[in-house]
Order: structure tokens, then sequence, then C-alpha cells
């Protein structure tokens, strides 16, 4: 999507990479030095795989091709549904963060695990984590460090580390005194939904869409704050102040712009495969985007802002 044309435009790829790049779904991407890094998922066979790779754009995004992004070390095990993100620390040092608990291994391993991807070496290293479900992996900025985030499945438990700390090592032998978990200290727990999608704007960190008993939920806000070196959360609604105009989805793709909006696009609608797009403001109600050239149908997509 050319976000200032309002225009969705396939580049014309003159390079495929690995022969042919395989379609997939329940996959994994993040952005890190202005590349987008896919890995895992599912693949047309119906298959786990745990290729990682990295998509590679000309500077007037005409071009582009996935290439493999060959690594070593403790390189994480085929999975579906896993979580990355990425993370920069305050010396310029960058990070890939995997997370592939027990249930989205196959087979199922215990307990579950953080890998930890070094961008200048590209070697991985594996790190015990908490011993919980990961539906939602992010780096988020608290009190100007960066950290990551783990949210469970049922959106009530979260694990917060500093990323200095992770990275290091300090999370492999006292991952229970690494890791805090952070209380809630404001509003009413989100239910537990299927199909939500998650994105970090600013220092919040937004829980859009997802469906549960059958009904598609709202956007909410989970807001992280930091004080006296324990963390807290804080519920809140996020967007449409009066009420209405939901975007009531699931399995969509969501991605936050640089203004700070929003882009969900796709998903499941009402029982069918959606095909258009909404931006979604801060106290306002979600707008249809209308962009030239509809992206079609994408279920179990993922989306990233280069």
């Amino acid at each position: 999507l050319l976000a200032a044309a309002g225009a969705w435009r396939r580049p014309f790829a003159v390079a495929r990479g690995r022969d042919a790049f395989a379609p997939r779904v329940q996959h994994a991407t993040a952005t890190v030095g202005g590349r987008v890094y896919c890995f895992g998922g599912l693949g047309d066979d119906g298959r786990p795989t745990n290729a990682l790779d990295v998509l590679e754009l000309s500077a007037d995004r005409t071009v582009a091709r996935w290439v493999p992004f060959a690594t070593t070390g403790d390189i994480p095990p085929a999975a579906e549904n896993v979580r990355m993100t990425a993370v920069e620390l305050l010396d310029g040092r960058q990070y890939l963060v995997v997370s592939c608990t027990w249930r989205q291994v196959v087979p199922p391993t215990d307990p579950s695990s953080f890998y930890v991807l070094d961008m200048s070496s590209r070697c991985w290293t594996r790190y015990a984590g908490p011993l919980t479900d990961c539906a939602h992996l992010a780096a988020l900025d608290i009190d100007g460090r960066p950290h990551v985030v783990t949210i469970n499945d049922s959106l009530e438990v979260f694990w917060v580390i500093d990323a200095e700390r992770l990275v290091s090592g300090d999370s492999a032998m006292v991952w229970p005194l690494a890791w805090a978990r952070a209380e809630v200290c404001d509003g009413v727990p989100f239910s537990p939904c299927e199909g939500e999608a998650a994105v970090v704007v600013g220092d919040t960190i937004v829980v859009c869409g997802g469906r549960t008993h059958f009904l598609n939920e709202a956007i909410g806000l989970t807001l992280f704050k930091n004080s006296a070196d324990e963390y807290f959360v804080s519920y809140d609604t996020w967007s449409c102040p009066n009420g209405r105009s939901y975007v009531r989805r699931s399995h969509h793709a969501a991605v936050a712009l640089a203004d700070g909006s929003i882009l969900v696009v796709g998903g499941l609608e009402g029982g069918r495969s959606a095909t258009d797009a909404y931006v979604i403001r801060h106290r306002e109600d979600p707008v249809p985007f209308d962009a030239l050239g509809e992206p079609g149908h994408r279920v179990a997509a993922a989306a990233a802002r280069v």
C-alpha cells in the first residue's frame, strides 16, 4: 500500500528467492532496519515451517523479492500461530524475538521458549520464558527504554521484561525474577477473544477486533505505565467514543501507521471474507479506507509498515 497515494500496488517481482516462496498462513511478520521479515506459519501443504524470509524492496517500491534469511544457533522449531516482534536497543543493536509456546510447536514441547536473533551475527539464542500461552508479543517503550511484553490468550496476564535483560541472557537462569507480571490497576479486562489483532501505538498496545461467543468484539486499549519498578495495566476504550461504527471482524491484519492511526485490512466479518479496509484513530470512530486497487480476500494474513 502506498499510503501517500492511497493505492494498493503489487510490485513487479524480478526474483522469488526460494523457488517458489511458499504461500502460508498463521505466520508472523516484523520490521527491523527498514526490512520486513516473515517467520513460521502453515504452508500450502498444511505443515508448519520455521523458514525465515526477508522482503527486499527497491527504493521506489516497484521491485520486490522474498529471499531466505540464513541463520545459525538455536533456530526456532517449525510452528504455527507463532509470535514475533522486533527490538532495537538504545545503542542501536537490533533483534528479532520469537515466541514458541508448547501449543504452537509441532510436536508440542514444554516449557515456553523465546528465541532471540541478533541481526548483526544472524545467530539465534533460546531463553526460557513465562509458563503461559503467548497470544501477543510486542516491543514497547516504557520510561524511555525498550521492553518486551507478552500477553496470554485470555488478555488478562501480562509479562514484561526490559529488552536489554532479555537479549543479554538475564532471563535464562532466573526468569521469574527477570520477567515481571503487570498488575491491572484500572478498567475491566477484555473478554477472551479469537482472531483479534494487537498493534503498538506509542506507549499503548491496542487490541482490535476478535471473536468471542460467535460475536465480533470492539476495539480496546491496554496502556502500560511504569512506577517504582512495577508494571501496571489499565483497560480503556481506544476508539469509538460514540459506541458505533465498530470494525466487527476477526482474523484480520492490522498495522500502526506513522501518524498514530491503525489500518485494518481483510479478515472475517459476518462469516464471510472481508476485502475492505478501515482506519482507526484514537478517540474517533473508524472510517473506511478508500484505496484504489483492493488487496482482495485476506484471512489470517499479516501486515507490516516500512
